[in-house]
């Protein structure tokens, strides 16, 4: 997995805590001459004003190859980067949301077929922008491979985008948390029809709010006891706790070549219980932390003993889900039509990297057997994946 901070995310990656050594590097079969290009370019950045730092952690062939850090985590306060400091970790909060969901899944209690509208009844009302009803009703999967009609505020393409931006949908500070989002939702038309187009959206903070019917337990409690908890992952959370503040990093907006302050000690947004707990961003943590839920998906779902899915969920979860159509967003669009003289290329991607995408097929029982989606390759029952289509990265 890696993540680099763009405006206002996390400063760090992690690809897939300890200080470098050659013997790792080594180890790794990483040349030390080329991981050291990694820090060297980040304090660049730093220089240039484009970061305020950052922290690097490359994990490798069961070890970690590589751990730097440069820069600052808080200009004002002159705070350097330091190993545990907190980050803000936005849309990487979508893989543990999604790996909640697959748990609930192999329990047999939600399948990715399902109609969401079964969960959410107002669902089965939405309309599309056009005010049309939609081809075939959205299901589990397509909200966690983005394409279920959804979309973001931050897209500013549509009148639909600018519709969630005036509501703001899926914010922290939404009075009524999840279930008063989905009330918003449910009055809101859909950008497309669900199946039809890729466009990265709230849909990750339905699953959520789908977690919590399904489960009958606070989204977030699930996620804390379910994952959280068993991984070790200790400074992950919703919010950050008194004892920890001062470890965490204060976040910034890239605007006009400038970095300007977003959010900061000592009146940090996440200091409180967010009234939102946000499936699609909402938790916060450090980079060990994240290595931690990421070795867990490398390890096939287990880690020191710990098993929270099947290899064959973790398979299916990493696996792209998209057909070739997909990969054009324009609203719906087919590939090439330029309908209304727009079409939009969408780079094709393995949801994997995004935690977002997962196939199970089932036939006869709620997990194991049959799931088909109308245009969609199909993928093996009861852990069988099927092959992969061609990688066609644009």
């Amino acid at each position: 997995m890696r993540l680099l901070q763009g405006k206002c995310g996390p400063a760090f990656v992690i690809h897939a805590a300890a200080s470098i050594t050659q013997a790792m590097s080594m180890q790794s079969g990483f040349s030390d001459e080329r991981l050291a290009h990694i820090p060297r370019f980040l304090q660049g950045q730093v220089d240039d004003g484009a970061l305020p730092g950052a922290l690097t952690l490359i994990w490798r062939y069961g070890r970690v190859a590589h751990h730097s850090m440069v820069g600052l985590m808080d200009l004002a306060r002159g705070t350097a980067m330091r190993a545990d400091a907190i980050f803000r970790l936005y849309s990487m909060t979508k893989p543990v949301t999604a790996v909640a969901l697959l748990m609930l899944m192999e329990q047999g209690r939600i399948a990715l077929e399902d109609p969401v509208a079964r969960f959410i009844p107002g669902f089965a009302n939405l309309k599309v922008q056009d005010g049309t009803d939609p081809k075939r009703t959205m299901t589990v999967l397509d909200l966690l491979r983005h394409t279920a009609g959804l979309t973001y505020g931050f897209h500013n393409r549509t009148a639909i985008d600018a519709a969630y931006r005036a509501q703001k949908i899926s914010e922290m500070d939404t009075e009524g948390g999840l279930p008063a989002m989905i009330a918003q939702l449910e009055k809101l038309p859909l950008e497309y029809s669900p199946g039809d187009a890729w466009i990265y959206s709230v849909a990750t903070d339905v699953v959520g709010y789908l977690v919590q019917l399904v489960s009958g337990q606070n989204y977030a409690d699930f996620v804390r006891q379910k994952i959280l908890t068993p991984l070790q992952m200790i400074d992950t959370d919703f919010q950050v706790a008194e004892d920890k503040r001062a470890r965490f990093a204060a976040c910034y907006v890239l605007k006009d070549g400038r970095l300007e302050l977003f959010d900061a000690y000592p009146n940090a947004n996440y200091f409180v219980p967010p009234k939102l707990e946000s499936g699609g961003g909402g938790l916060v943590g450090t980079a060990a932390d994240y290595l931690r839920f990421a070795r867990m998906l490398l390890n096939k779902g287990e880690l020191d003993g710990v098993r929270l899915l099947s290899p064959q969920s973790v398979a299916l979860m990493t696996a792209n889900q998209l057909s070739r159509q997909r990969l054009w967003a324009g609203r719906g669009r087919d590939p090439g039509s330029g309908a209304g003289g727009h079409s939009r290329q969408v780079r094709r991607i393995r949801l994997g990297r995004h935690g977002l995408d997962c196939l199970l097929r089932r036939s006869q029982r709620r997990h194991g057997c049959a799931i088909h989606d109308p245009g969609d390759r199909g993928y093996g029952a009861a852990g069988e994946a099927a092959p992969r289509p061609q990688n066609t990265d644009l």
